[in-house]
């Protein structure tokens, strides 16, 4: 392999983690967001051949919480139109 090849894959596999771990800060805060930036983290770490765990990670709580809030959003929205009757 060139050492630019071998570069590039480095510089890919770095920033692979980088939106890996900011995507699981904003999985917190923005789950879709996280969501994207760990499926962006994913790719980058396949096609470097890094470990795909922590973004995996993130894809997972990123999917959770925004369940979770969709659930709650549907549970606030019923509540408050039952209780207007």
């Amino acid at each position: 392999m060139s050492n630019s090849a071998n570069d590039r894959s480095s510089a890919s596999a770095s920033s692979g983690r980088a939106f890996a771990i900011v995507g699981l800060v904003f999985a917190f805060l923005i789950p879709i967001v996280g969501l994207i930036l760990g499926l962006v983290a994913r790719n980058r770490a396949r096609e470097s051949g890094s470990p795909t765990r922590l973004p995996t990670v993130t894809i997972v709580v990123s999917v959770v919480l925004l369940v979770l809030e969709v659930l709650a959003g549907v549970l606030v929205t019923v509540s408050v139109l039952s209780s207007s009757r």
